[in-house]
């Protein structure tokens, strides 16, 4: 696996006191984003060195793995359709692995890892449930990783999440002004 070193989300979300929810929809130009905000997560994205990678040019191909602890749970059925139609028009392929809790430590042995990781041929990891704090943080130092749900202090992984204290900062901030 490569190393990178690359800002994440929440990186550009500290650097601007924003939701790092909020700078994900400004880098994806989503509707809903007030225009100074885009461009100010546009300008510290550039400053901090963040690169998304261009998956909308139709020759990039590009694989995410998503991995998850537990087989068959609802939740997981209902991440991977939506991330599996995400992926379909961003010309990206989804490889999904599931592993059971006791065996999550077998993600960082080559011989035990999807061929796809082993070979490097791997640009992103999403973790589905609660990981091994050590597992996310050693696949985060060599490539980009989004945890669904779980935070991993200290690990600098990204996480789609609710981010309720950001958005209770930003209405006790509304109110008082």
């Amino acid at each position: 696996m490569a190393k990178r070193n690359r800002t994440n989300l929440r990186e550009i979300a500290e650097h601007l006191s924003l939701s790092a929810s909020t700078v994900s929809r400004a880098l994806r130009n989503l509707p809903g984003i007030h225009p100074q905000t885009r461009q100010a997560v546009m300008e510290a994205a550039q400053t901090l060195g963040y690169r998304s990678g261009d998956m909308t040019e139709p020759t990039a191909f590009r694989n995410i793995l998503t991995v998850s602890q537990g087989i068959g749970m609802q939740a997981d059925q209902e991440y991977l359709a939506g991330m599996s139609k995400a992926a379909v028009m961003l010309n990206m392929s989804l490889i999904s692995h599931h592993y059971r809790l006791e065996e999550c430590e077998n993600l960082l042995r080559p011989e035990h890892q999807p061929r796809a990781l082993s070979a490097g041929r791997v640009d992103g990891i999403v973790l589905i449930h609660r990981w091994p704090m050590e597992v996310a943080a050693a696949l985060r130092k060599n490539l980009p990783v989004v945890s669904i749900v779980h935070e991993y202090p200290g690990a600098d992984v990204d996480i789609i999440s609710l981010d309720d204290r950001g958005g209770m900062d930003m209405i006790i901030s509304h109110l008082l002004s």
